[in-house]
């Protein structure tokens, strides 16, 4: 997957809140990066999610109770959800591989970031997009918990959103799809009109 990598730095645009939803409407697999209150960063991929509402911006995540990660939502209220680019496999593999109450994913897999200025949670360089979101409503169903954020700040690669949708016929705008077990998948070079 050589020719699939991003450029090592890329530029990060605002997206408009009534634009927000585009970015996850395809439901994307996305890294959900996370702080403790004692300052430990996690970070897991999730699969369940999907827009919760258009205005006010909500996202909706479906999240194992017994996993760092919610831990980390339910103590802060907060979390980065970033749309890992196809090159990024080996992260999403890796960090969903092993627990974040045993080991610190980011430094034990050299995972480079930046800091959200919103949350404080920690952003995987090379990331296609990403939203930083505070918790409005968590509802607990068996051993899943259903998040329901506020997204109070998106940003995304600027070649890879036109303002209406993702680009994902551009090699920038490879999106990671979850099609069960250890496959997955991302969308081909063409668009249907």
């Amino acid at each position: 997957m050589n020719n699939l990598k991003p450029e090592v730095f890329m530029y990060y645009k605002p997206v408009a809140k009534n634009r927000i939803y585009r970015l996850i409407n395809t439901n994307p697999l996305m890294l959900i990066s996370t702080v403790s209150k004692a300052k430990e960063y996690d970070i897991a991929p999730i699969a369940w999610l999907c827009p919760q509402e258009m205005d006010p911006p909500r996202i909706l995540i479906c999240i194992d109770t017994g996993h760092q990660t919610f831990k980390n939502i339910k103590e802060t209220g907060k979390f980065i959800a970033c749309i890992p680019h196809i090159s990024q496999i080996d992260i999403v593999k890796k960090t969903g591989g092993v627990s974040g109450r045993k080991t610190d994913k980011f430094a034990n897999f050299r995972i480079k970031t930046f800091i959200g200025k919103k949350t404080g949670c920690k952003i995987p360089e090379g990331v296609i997009s990403y939203l930083e979101c505070k918790t409005k409503k968590i509802i607990r169903v068996d051993s899943t918990a259903i998040v329901i954020a506020d997204i109070v700040f998106a940003a995304v690669d600027e070649n890879a959103f036109n303002g209406e949708r993702l680009l994902v016929e551009k090699q920038k705008c490879k999106a990671i799809y979850h099609i069960g077990g250890e496959k997955f998948a991302t969308f081909g070079d063409k668009i249907k009109t």
